[in-house]
């Protein structure tokens, strides 16, 4: 409960985001619902519900952060993520 992660919360994903996403990190990691706390730009903050995907596998499996960073960018460069973005503009365009 007093664990602290610094992130990105995105709004407005679609269901097939949703579940591409899903397919993704299920097996490694477990979704779970949680009140986030948000700084917004006026340095006020305001509590919002999320899903976080926690890891649910032996520690001995995880990277140290010290050998490999995770970084926004390197996943919106990546192959799944372009093919994801490509769906949801078609899904987007049936709509």
């Amino acid at each position: 409960p007093r664990d602290e992660v610094h992130g990105m919360l995105v709004f407005g994903m679609l269901d097939s985001q949703r579940r591409a996403i899903h397919a993704f990190e299920n097996g490694m990691f477990d979704l779970r619902r949680v009140d986030v706390q948000v700084e917004l730009r006026d340095g006020s903050t305001i509590t919002h519900e999320a899903g976080v995907y926690v890891w649910s596998q032996e520690e001995t499996k995880l990277v140290p952060p010290e050998e490999r960073r995770w970084s926004p960018s390197d996943l919106m460069q990546s192959e799944w993520f372009l093919a994801n973005i490509a769906l949801a503009r078609a899904e987007e365009e049936q709509l």
